[in-house]
């Protein structure tokens, strides 16, 4: 994905970070031929949290080449078997 479309979903996800409420979690799992996390682990949705992973979003969601979207899917999957271990 490169261009307009990057660009669209980057602000989407920016715009979805910001509605996110203190007891939500979240993380970022980007992707091409290898996978890059945010956190470990899903974070709390703490205001200081939202507004790191808005400035890290806006400077790593970019074209990165090959899409290995199996083994990103797999990653967030599993993120949820580990629920009891949300960083604060």
């Amino acid at each position: 994905m490169a261009g307009p479309k990057i660009n669209q979903a980057r602000d989407s996800l920016i715009d979805i970070f910001r509605k996110l409420r203190p007891i939500d979690a979240f993380n970022i799992v980007l992707f091409d031929d290898s996978l890059t996390l945010f956190r470990e682990s899903f974070i709390a949705a703490t205001t200081l949290k939202v507004n790191m992973a808005v400035e890290y979003a806006a400077s790593k969601v970019v074209n990165r080449g090959l899409t290995n979207i199996n083994d990103a899917l797999l990653k967030a999957i599993n993120m949820f078997d580990n629920t009891s271990l949300i960083d604060d």
